[in-house]
């Protein structure tokens, strides 16, 4: 009987900020492979809907469950949107989110294997974070020039972004600008990753955010998104091919150097990916909680 892993929110993060750039692009193409089963196969015919449960007192359940040949599973996230559920969200010490007040998205991720044992229960805030930026890594390879990046946003979602862009092409990138109307949480996300960057990737990026309140703020906005190379503000992207292989001249040369735009929508089998990958590296490190015969 296979032991079943337990991950907490800490160890989570700790095994995803740690990841060298071959672990990242591996990881990266795994999420790939699950968009293109998805997008490509008839695998999404085998993928149960997700369900929202509203509560009187306006909390929110999202129940995203998943099969796979490997084995079920299922997400289970709350938003807790009522000021009661905000006040006990802010007040819970969030070592690895400084760049938001806003109330935190609390879940699990549970993992079984083929035959219905438990493989793993993960905490799903930081994963789920990782995975949604993941799949804008996919095109951000096919990028000629990353020199100049913008973000829009401070969240974790953000703060995700710019780490693994640094992470696969810290060298190359010149220039972050953060874009958020609020100045303390873009300098808050600036003054994380900085000492982040000084630890993990050492990359020469010099950071900047913009002003909302400046008089001189659309002005400055227009020029950082002309100067841009990159501006992340996806969350999913669903691909049907990996490779630029296939794509006309024209559309290569978008891809590679163009204003590229698409809806994210979320798709549950990239949590499966994203929590068979996360459990793999936990059982080769040696982390996590080990409960055997579960």
């Amino acid at each position: 009987m296979p032991e079943c892993i337990v991950l907490g929110d800490d160890v989570a993060h700790d095994i995803l900020i740690n990841l060298k750039r071959d672990d990242i692009i591996a990881f990266r193409d795994e999420i790939s492979k699950t968009l293109v089963d998805f997008s490509a196969t008839d695998e999404r015919t085998y993928q149960p809907e997700p369900a929202v449960v509203t509560r009187p007192d306006g909390r929110k359940a999202l129940f995203r469950p998943f099969t796979s040949n490997n084995g079920p599973g299922i997400k289970i996230i709350v938003d807790p949107t009522t000021p009661s559920a905000a006040g006990k969200t802010e007040a819970r010490p969030e070592s690895t989110n400084t760049t938001s007040k806003k109330p935190t998205l609390h879940g699990i991720l549970a993992v079984c294997d083929e035959d219905g044992l438990p493989k793993g229960f993960i905490n799903a805030e930081e994963i789920t974070a990782y995975r949604t930026s993941m799949s804008v890594m996919i095109p951000y390879a096919w990028r000629s020039n990353t020199a100049n990046v913008v973000v829009f946003g401070a969240g974790k979602t953000a703060l995700w972004h710019i780490r693994q862009a640094l992470g696969l092409r810290g060298e190359e990138i010149m220039r972050i600008t953060v874009v958020n109307r609020s100045v303390e949480r873009a300098r808050a996300l600036i003054d994380q990753v900085q000492q982040e960057n000084e630890k993990f990737w050492r990359s020469p990026v010099v950071f900047h955010n913009l002003n909302h309140d400046h008089s001189k703020y659309e002005e400055d906005l227009q020029e950082a998104v002309s100067q841009a190379d990159i501006m992340e503000l996806g969350e999913l992207l669903h691909m049907r091919d990996t490779s630029l292989e296939g794509f006309s001249k024209e559309q290569e040369r978008c891809l590679r150097g163009g204003l590229v735009v698409y809806k994210s929508v979320g798709v549950s089998l990239t949590d499966l990916a994203a929590a068979n990958a996360v459990l793999a590296l936990a059982r080769r490190q040696g982390k996590g909680v080990l409960v055997p015969h579960f």
